[in-house]
């Protein structure tokens, strides 16, 4: 599970870098990369799945970074006469819905595909150390009939 995370770090600043590629992510760009290099030396194969994870980790920031999206109205903004000096009205922004559904989506879908590919993953036979350094399985041949 260890090293998922840092396959989800991995994929989170990845991930962070494209979208923010004109203003932070040329900062986080190579961090990305030494997270990337780092896992792939290190980390077992099937953890790899957290990489994605880590693309929809980003996804829900997104989303929660424009939760207070207020939808301009058709007909543009108008200030009641009535209103205060100094008063502001602002809208726009993005829509942050795509962006959860899709984040909560790919997270969901990465973590799932991660608990059953380490379900049905078999570590393989353990190996023992023989004398001289050779290595041989540790499951003894069948008996001949």
């Amino acid at each position: 599970m260890r090293w998922f995370a840092v396959w989800a770090l991995a994929g989170a600043l990845c991930t962070l870098s494209y979208l923010g590629a004109m203003t932070i992510g040329v900062l986080v760009f190579p961090f990305a990369l030494v997270a990337v290099f780092w896992a792939a030396r290190r980390a077992p194969t099937i953890d790899a799945i957290g990489f994605v994870a880590g693309v929809g980790t980003t996804l829900l920031l997104v989303a929660f970074v424009n939760r207070d999206h207020t939808p301009c109205p058709p007909g543009g903004l108008n200030i009641p006469a009535d209103a205060p000096r100094g008063t502001s009205v602002s809208c726009g922004g993005m829509d942050p819905m795509p962006w959860f559904v899709a984040g909560l989506a790919v997270v969901t879908s990465s973590v799932l595909a991660y608990a059953v590919a380490r379900r049905f993953s078999s570590p393989g036979p353990p190996r023992l150390r023989a004398a001289g350094g050779a290595t041989r399985s540790a499951r003894r041949p069948p008996r001949p009939s």
